[in-house]
């Protein structure tokens, strides 16, 4: 919404500047990552818990029911070594840990990988400072 008013302002010719951009927002896209389940990048709600660093993106995932997966996620460049990596998903207004993280790496991409009983609502990666 924020964005929206600083485009419409623009539209009518004024300036209008809110700061909407910072470090946790990203624009929301989704796309079909299995049958029934479609992941969409959406905006960090919140920073990481002490002593945790941002490693991947922020997904949301939809599904008509419950699916157990084996999930992979890109994780960032800027962020190696990935020490204790971890599935995190944000719930009650806080970040709980969901399962280890296996890291694949092959040079190219590094990717995290997590075994879950259920696909999660939402997943993140962190890693330990």
């Amino acid at each position: 919404a924020c964005r929206e008013l600083e485009q419409l302002a623009d539209d009518l010719g004024e300036t209008l500047d809110l700061a909407c951009a910072n470090e946790f927002e990203a624009p929301e896209t989704c796309a079909d990552v299995a049958p029934l389940i479609t992941g969409c990048l959406l905006p960090i709600p919140a920073p990481p818990p002490p002593g945790l660093s941002i490693a991947s993106e922020f997904m949301e995932f939809r599904t008509p029911e419950t699916l157990p997966a084996i999930i992979g996620v890109p994780l960032r460049a800027d962020v190696a070594p990935f020490n204790d990596a971890a599935f995190y998903t944000f719930a009650n207004g806080g970040w709980v840990r969901v399962v280890d993280a296996e890291i694949i790496d092959d040079q190219a991409t590094a990717v995290a990988q997590g075994d879950f009983d259920a696909v999660p609502q939402n997943l993140i990666v962190f890693v330990r400072n």
